[in-house]
């Protein structure tokens, strides 16, 4: 338990709920130097996204971005399509999910 109120559990073997908020998180690589990646989510609103490229190093064209919009169970992280062949990113979303 994390303050009073807040229980943090594991919801589909990968999220974490304190009160009504649920967080995500995990690992995605890009197919090559491909400019988008898919990252499939059970949340229905996602508020905040953060991504960063899991290497040390990586070039200018690695910056990753995301709207956060949840579409067909999916949040699509993007980057410059130049970027570092096959870049793996670690990635924290935090929404909520309506049933």
């Amino acid at each position: 338990m994390i303050g009073e109120g807040f229980i943090l559990q594991t919801i589909h073997g990968r999220a974490f709920q304190s009160g009504d908020r649920l967080i995500e998180f995990g690992t995605v690589a890009f197919v090559t130097t491909g400019s988008t990646v898919e990252i499939t989510t059970n949340l229905s609103v996602v508020e905040c996204v953060l991504a960063l490229p899991k290497t040390v190093t990586y070039g200018v064209n690695d910056q990753l971005s995301s709207d956060g919009v949840v579409t067909t169970g999916a949040v699509t992280l993007a980057r410059n399509a130049s970027g570092t062949n096959g870049l793996s990113a670690y990635y924290l979303m935090i929404g909520y999910r309506y049933d």
